[in-house]
């Protein structure tokens, strides 16, 4: 006899296959019944069985096939009918259904020998190929899609996805997420880039944990984010512990490894609130280069004067840089510094981004550079040129321009090196005072412009006849050693764009 809990869950097992055929079956339950399909061949024999009871149904009249199955299916049919016409299809014809079911498929079990069925290979890493039958499973708008995971000492690395009560762990690029699925990076510093469809792009730091909301909200457990906003997804929510950042068009990174949040905008601004046990909930606007740390337990919004340090390697990423050694220090252009805070970092080279996405046009043989503009600019000269470059890109790219900085307190001869790797090639190198000026109209940022004006032109290129700068063969890397006597030293670093080449389009998440 079968025992009430067998019992009970092939009673699961018929409800989740009808709703299946049914179109009814919820998203997690759809997962659940595909992982029992993969292991229990009596559930695959059953699914294909109950599709074929429902094909008879909808046949009218005998079967023309008069063996003892067809003739029982047939009974059933005339017996569901009657039912339908009593109750209604999903009132008492759905028990009668659910007990034919069971009973057709113990008369299949007793009356075709089990040698009759053929073998099912089941692979636990594909979808099992199911019936092709009219109701569908319903379809699930995506709420974003992952758009990047960084690679890690030259392998593939993966993280974990929770859908419903089903765990997914080796995720590629381009796989979508749904709404209330959540996000497990276990790996320390593996970055995990998605983009949703509202076109928010959010950048997770493992260790972390994301839930996906909507394509307007997300929850932030734990780890650290960067969320980039554009206009058209003006209000987007990040809910964190104890609070919630609301953005207004902007970048925004947050820090949550420990009990007390923190959050820094990068550009734009952001409102945040604090939830407590206060009726009036705390809450505080931040404008570019202002940093809040969250601290439930005081009930405050405490303001900080610099991001925190955690924050640095995830805005590295965002910018494009794989990785930085000696005196390199990496910032979002504009500089989350308040004015004149730069001088408190003057024994080091500070990376800025000029520009996103410039078209460049230039030539192999000559070196030189033509970008676009309405005005239009006489071509200027690459200091130094990649070998990819050369060999490998088109006449016409795109391209992002980045500002090595180095800024001296007083007049006194100052030396730093180091080296600077991004994630896509470098195509070329500006160290000359004329070829930096030539494309500041441009390039150039309008703050770090005017901060420009405070020092003679002539120092921007200080001592560049004794700057050494060199590009890897991989053209990956810029490895330096600069030198001033004046106020400022620099260079243009032009690597080719990747979200022009890997961007997903929104028409495409969902």
């Amino acid at each position: 006899m079968m025992r009430a809990d067998e019992s009970e869950k092939n009673r699961n097992l018929l409800a989740a296959i009808d709703g299946w055929y049914s179109g009814t079956l919820s998203e997690s339950g759809a997962i659940q019944l595909k992982e029992r399909l993969r292991n229990d061949l009596q559930a695959c024999h059953l699914f294909i069985e109950y599709g074929d009871m429902l094909v008879s149904l909808s046949l009218e009249g005998e079967a023309t096939h008069a063996d003892p199955v067809d003739t029982w299916m047939a009974g059933a049919h005339k017996a569901e009918e009657s039912a339908i016409r009593q109750s209604g299809w999903r009132g008492a014809g759905i028990g009668l259904l659910l007990a034919a079911v069971g009973a057709v498929f113990v008369a299949v079990s007793l009356l075709i020998p089990s040698q009759q069925f053929a073998p099912l290979t089941l692979v636990k890493e594909e979808e099992p190929t199911l019936p092709s039958v009219a109701a569908r499973e319903p379809v699930i708008p995506a709420a974003a899609v992952i758009s990047e995971i960084s690679l890690q000492s030259g392998r593939r690395v993966t993280f974990e996805l929770v859908r419903g009560l089903v765990r997914t762990g080796g995720l590629l690029p381009g796989e979508k997420l749904l709404p209330d699925d959540e996000l497990h990076i276990g790996e320390e510093g593996l970055f995990v880039e998605m983009t949703f469809a509202s076109g928010v792009r959010l950048v997770l730091q493992g260790p972390a944990q994301l839930v996906v909301e909507t394509p307007m909200s997300a929850r932030l457990v734990s780890g650290r984010a960067l969320g980039f906003v554009p206009p058209a997804a003006v209000g987007f929510a990040l809910a964190v512990p104890s609070g919630l950042v609301r953005d207004q068009g902007t970048e925004f990174a947050v820090d949550a490894a420990d009990e007390k949040t923190s959050v820094s905008v990068l550009t734009g601004m952001v409102d945040c609130e604090l939830m407590t046990t206060d009726p009036i909930a705390k809450q505080s606007r931040l404008q570019r280069g202002e940093h809040v740390q969250f601290d439930p337990a005081a009930g405050l919004l405490v303001p900080l004067a610099m991001s925190p340090a955690s924050l640095g390697r995830i805005v590295e990423f965002h910018e494009g840089v794989a990785g930085t050694a000696g005196d390199v220090q990496v910032f979002l252009n504009p500089a989350p510094l308040p004015s004149g805070k730069e001088m408190l970092l003057s024994d080091s080279a500070l990376l800025y981004r000029d520009r996103k996405n410039v078209s460049l046009g230039w030539s192999r043989g000559t070196a030189e550079i033509q970008l676009t503009s309405s005005e239009g600019n006489s071509p200027v000269h690459l200091d130094r040129v990649s070998l990819q470059a050369r060999e490998e890109f088109a006449d016409n790219i795109t391209i992002d321009s980045y500002l090595v900085r180095l800024k001296t307190q007083e007049r006194k001869l100052l030396v730093v090196s180091g080296s600077i790797t991004f994630r896509q090639e470098i195509v070329g190198v500006i160290t000359s005072t004329a070829g930096l000026i030539a494309t500041d109209e441009i390039l150039a940022s309008s703050e770090l412009a005017a901060d420009w004006n405070a020092h003679p032109v002539e120092s921007r290129g200080s001592n560049e006849s004794a700057d050494v700068v060199d590009i890897s063969d991989d053209g990956k890397t810029v490895s330096f050693k600069l030198q001033t006597s004046g106020a400022i030293d620099e260079m243009r670093i032009l690597v080719r764009n990747r979200a022009a080449e890997a961007a997903v389009p929104l028409n495409e998440i969902n």
